[in-house]
């Protein structure tokens, strides 16, 4: 699995924008009532982020993803969730990034990179992700869910 790396920025989640698909089904009935069912346990989440990366931080930005074969495989990044910042398995939906840049100055370029990540739903204790973000200041461990 890989792992967000802790030198580069948090993503940023305007407005806290994770968005879950319904996992309920609605059908009308012939006699005017409706029959409800869940689909599914879990209703997949999307999360809109928008990372700011300066000079090298977006060439080792463009490695991870690389590595990470396009966003097309899951690897693990923080995110708000709620009230607080966890470690979640996501992926770049359509491996698709909107890079612009914002600002250029003597010390190089400011890109904002904006993403729509699928997000697993379920979060479980890992020690690989307590030992890979330990030293983060925003990681507390993650509880099982």
């Amino acid at each position: 699995m890989n792992f967000y790396p802790l030198d580069l920025p948090l993503p940023l989640q305007s407005g806290y924008s994770i968005k879950r698909a319904p996992s309920v089904i609605r059908t009308s009935m012939t006699d005017g009532s409706v029959f409800q069912r869940r689909m599914r346990k879990y209703a997949p989440m999307t999360a809109n982020v928008t990372i700011s990366l300066q000079g090298e931080r977006k060439a080792e930005f463009d490695k991870f993803i690389a590595k990470c074969e396009d966003g097309a495989s899951w690897f693990v990044m923080p995110l708000l969730m709620g009230t607080k910042i966890e470690p979640r398995k996501v992926r770049i939906q359509s491996g698709k990034t909107n890079e612009n840049l914002q600002f250029r100055s003597d010390g190089g370029a400011l890109w904002q990179v904006a993403l729509t990540l699928d997000v697993d739903e379920v979060t479980t204790q890992s020690d690989e992700w307590d030992e890979f973000y330990s030293s983060a200041p925003w990681f507390e461990g993650v509880e099982n869910g």
